[in-house]
């Protein structure tokens, strides 16, 4: 029975191995990386099934080994096929035995029918491959069967028993079998990963559309401003000094509409958008996010509570942290329509810059919370979500974490964690040594 395990195993080996590693993959290999891992993954089961084989009747072997030849043959090509084949024979005399002779011609007989007509095998339905698959099992156990019976008799002139023919027939069952079950878990293993690949091409898809749309309705704005503009600057009657203001104004606008079009290429590329990384002072930035965003608090009924402790470094690229900062403490500030205390508070912590912003705004629900940060998910009527998903998209390439625990009615509380530069750390703890 332990035996018997072995040889299940073995042939269900290339099936674990495939959902393990390659599932997902699947589809982006190249056509002779695929029939490597195919080739591979059947070599060994082949090995497998031919190094544990079960013994009964007296000395009586048999083993699985066929079933993974067929496997690599039918999903391999004749390549494979032929490779697993002859990697068969050679191990089939490495062990030794009376059966090399009678492997060879058992398998010279059924495999080039095999051989023949594998080409038209991917284009049958999945339940005419899994019959392809047990015929060709069947007929190959039938030729082992009836070679093995001839065989014996003509070596030993005795009679053939009815042991003999169970035993045989047990392997042809067993052969058959084995080969429905691997070739039914394959076909299905082949399915989920198709549907999971169109699934991930459309989501795809749909965020390309949507990313699209977003980026049409925000730029339209600005532009639509500035054409406004230019309509007024064509008139006659328009003083140098209003001339002046309007042209500043479109400035302002397509600034605007560039830094637009930046913050998506930060969502879409976060990687390549992060420039040269250079030692960052966290509290002067922090400090001048607060600074900027102090006139709007002000018109919200916000009061900034700030708690920021010194040297606080981190390798990274100075505009993002202060994008940073700008996107989280305007998004505490519009959570609390009717005002109230928004606290920034900055410390170090297991060599992390910790970055807190607590509001006391409408709060989130727990879907809310997981869902931050996906593309254009947002709680606000009129947002896209943009400013959030930007601040993931950075912390993420400088390798940092975003936590966030919020309550419906009392608050939010967004904390981010940066690694921290200790090289820094260290040189201020010299200049001290220096000056004592």
């Amino acid at each position: 029975m332990k035996d018997l395990i072995v040889q299940l195993f073995s042939i269900l080996f290339p099936i674990l191995l495939y959902q393990m590693f390659w599932e997902k993959e699947i589809h982006t290999l190249q056509e002779s990386r695929k029939k490597l891992v195919i080739g591979v993954t059947c070599a060994i089961s082949i090995i497998l099934c031919m190094t544990f084989p079960v013994t009964l009747l007296d000395g009586h072997r048999y083993d699985l080994r066929d079933v993974p030849l067929l496997i690599g043959i039918l999903y391999g090509g004749i390549e494979v096929g032929l490779l697993l084949t002859g990697l068969m024979i050679f191990y089939r005399y490495v062990l030794g035995g009376d059966g090399l002779y009678l492997t060879i011609l058992t398998h010279a007989i059924v495999l080039p029918f095999v051989f023949y007509g594998i080409h038209r095998f991917e284009q049958y339905s999945r339940n005419k491959r899994m019959r392809i698959a047990a015929i060709l099992c069947f007929l190959l156990s039938i030729t082992i069967m009836i070679a093995s019976l001839v065989y014996f008799h003509l070596k030993t002139g005795l009679e053939i028993t009815k042991d003999q023919v169970f035993f045989f027939l047990g392997f042809i069952l067993f052969n058959t079998l084995g080969i429905s079950i691997v070739v039914f878990l394959i076909e299905k293993s082949r399915e989920n990963a198709s549907i999971t690949f169109e699934l991930q091409e459309s989501e795809k898809m749909r965020v390309v559309s949507h990313l699209a749309a977003a980026i049409a309705h925000e730029v339209r704005n600005p532009l639509t401003v500035i054409r406004g503009f230019i309509q007024l600057l064509a008139k006659d009657e328009i003083d140098a000094d209003k001339k002046q203001t309007y042209a500043e104004m479109m400035l302002n606008e397509l600034d605007r509409a560039q830094t637009i079009i930046t913050d998506y290429l930060t969502f879409a590329r976060p990687e390549s958008e992060i420039g040269e990384l250079e030692l960052v002072d966290v509290k002067s930035h922090i400090l001048k996010a607060v600074n900027v965003l102090f006139p709007y608090a002000l018109a919200q009924g916000v009061a900034i509570e700030t708690t920021v402790q010194e040297a606080l470094y981190v390798k990274a690229e100075k505009t993002k942290i202060t994008q940073i900062m700008v996107n989280l403490l305007k998004n505490a500030i519009e959570s609390m329509p009717k005002g109230g205390i928004m606290q920034v508070r900055a410390d170090v912590l297991d060599n992390h810059v910790i970055i807190d912003v607590i509001d006391q705004g409408i709060g989130m629900t727990q879907e809310q919370v997981d869902r931050l940060g996906s593309p254009f998910f947002t709680t606000k009527e009129k947002g896209t979500g943009l400013g959030i998903m930007v601040c993931y998209r950075i912390v993420e390439a400088l390798e940092g974490t975003i936590q966030v625990k919020s309550e419906i009615g009392k608050g939010t509380h967004f904390q981010v964690a940066i690694p921290r530069d200790s090289n820094k750390e260290k040189e201020n703890a010299r200049d001290v040594m220096g000056m004592i």
